[in-house]
């Protein structure tokens, strides 16, 4: 099945996403050029705090950003 699927039809509302110095040394970037990702990476990485930043700026709630 190598090469065998079908790019989503719908347009990701977000292409890139990037947190720079977070805890004031680690970088992470969310790249999709589809409307869904999964995200897989070992515990730790900082998955939850990446979706969790990116959900507070989509939903508009930044006081939740300073800590």
């Amino acid at each position: 099945m190598q090469g065998n699927y079908q790019k989503a039809a719908t347009s990701p509302l977000i292409e890139s996403f990037s947190i720079i110095g977070m805890y004031g040394y680690r970088d992470l970037t969310l790249s999709s050029p589809t409307a869904a990702s999964v995200v897989i990476a070992p515990n730790g990485a900082g998955k939850t705090t990446l979706l969790n930043v990116l959900n507070s700026i989509l939903t508009r709630r930044y006081a939740k950003l300073i800590n």
